[in-house]
């Protein structure tokens, strides 16, 4: 009888720490599911305003594309799209870099946050700094994707990026993919918008050296105009992973 009642106990013990676990998971999965369909439904949206309003233009973008989802959100600045499809993202500058964290570009809660410009930059900058997350539910979503560029063949088949802005489309090739702890963030200030001429020929330099893939399109030197994408390193949250591109042209559209 003590035995079948033991018995009964460590089952019903076990069934208590298995409903523990399963009600763990589900609290830590369910927010997560709800970020991938917000950002997927948010992603198909903005997919859908641009095609609808496609001019008779070489790009995929318009001027009315502009327009209509600036209309949806007045904090929209622009549309960021590697040329390969790698990533295509519209882009928020709010008054703060925290804004946006983890919202989307409907205002609604998004875990994965919206791509948004630096608080402090203006477009015409010599430093553009835009940020995105490291979505790990969702190899596809914000910028997690630039880990693809971390090898010489990944960064290779994705280097041209279009950032697509009121009546104007600018043309950057990446150049400098590389890792940067918080200390050395902290030293070079990278995502300053107008650095010092010291302070950005002493940033080129560390850039140059630091790069992870060999710059088939070419170092950058102090002339350049730069777009810097950031995000985290994955796994390692003392990190920051950078995509650096050079400006190469400036057209309307």
């Amino acid at each position: 009888m003590r035995k079948t009642n033991k018995r009964r106990w460590l089952l019903n013990a076990g069934i208590a720490v298995l409903a523990a676990i399963t009600a763990f998971c589900l609290y830590k999965t369910v927010p997560e599911v709800r970020s991938q369909m917000k950002s997927a439904e948010i992603q198909n949206h903005v997919t859908t305003v641009i095609a609808a309003n496609k001019e008779n233009t070489s790009y995929l973008f318009s001027e009315r594309s502009w327009e209509a989802l600036h209309d949806e959100n007045t904090d929209f600045c622009g549309y960021l799209m590697f040329q390969s499809g790698l990533i295509k993202e519209p882009v928020v500058q709010s008054f703060d870099n925290e804004d946006y964290l983890h919202k989307a570009f409907d205002g609604e809660y998004d875990g994965a946050g919206t791509v948004f410009l630096d608080s402090r930059t203006s477009l015409d900058s010599k430093n553009l700094t835009m940020y995105g997350h490291y979505v790990y539910y969702d190899s596809n979503s914000r910028f997690t994707p630039l880990e693809k560029l971390m090898d010489q063949e990944g960064y290779e088949d994705n280097q041209s990026v279009f950032l697509f802005l009121e009546g104007e489309v600018r043309t950057y090739l990446v150049s400098s993919v590389l890792f940067i702890t918080e200390d050395e963030a902290e030293y070079y200030d990278y995502s300053c918008p107008d650095m010092t001429e010291f302070e950005y020929r002493d940033w080129i330099s560390y850039v140059n050296m630091k790069n992870l893939v060999d710059p088939v399109a070419g170092k950058i030197s102090e002339k350049d105009r730069l777009l810097t994408l950031q995000t985290c390193k994955k796994w390692d949250p003392s990190q920051r992973m950078l995509v650096i591109c050079r400006e190469i042209s400036r057209l309307p559209y």
